[in-house]
């Protein structure tokens, strides 16, 4: 799903999405949980890849291997173990654009943003405005 396909899906099942996961995890997880994480970390609608880092590593998207080198999850090597599903804003996952399929880099992040910001738009989640 591109930017254009987002922004085109209904304010009310956006909304319903988000009200399911925040009431089955006990407001654990859902959109406006990671559009909130997010803007906690600064991030607004402009692009700023150290704010994007610092927010997948909050939710478990990037990780570490034992170099200490940093690396984002694809869906082809992301499984949900108990330390990360224990990650606030965990879930659900933009991990679908796998990394072969030629949406995973500067589209990702964006989509992400549009999403966030698509939230907002919609009045979708009690986050203040940036």
């Amino acid at each position: 799903m591109n930017n254009e396909g987002i922004v085109k899906i209904p304010a009310i099942d956006l909304n319903t999405i988000d009200k399911l996961w925040l009431n089955y995890s006990k407001g654990k997880f859902g959109f406006s949980v990671q559009k909130e994480i997010y803007q906690s970390l600064g991030g607004t609608k402009e692009f700023n890849g150290e704010i994007r880092d610092k927010f997948g590593v909050s939710v478990g998207w990037r990780t570490s291997n034992k170099d200490g080198k940093y690396f984002w999850r694809n869906s082809d090597d992301c499984y949900y173990h108990i330390d990360t599903i224990g990650l606030r804003g965990h879930l659900p996952s933009c991990l679908w654009a796998g990394i072969n399929d030629g949406l995973f880099q500067e589209n990702r992040r964006d989509r992400l943003i549009t999403l966030f910001y698509h939230l907002e738009a919609s009045g979708i989640g009690n986050i203040s405005k940036q």
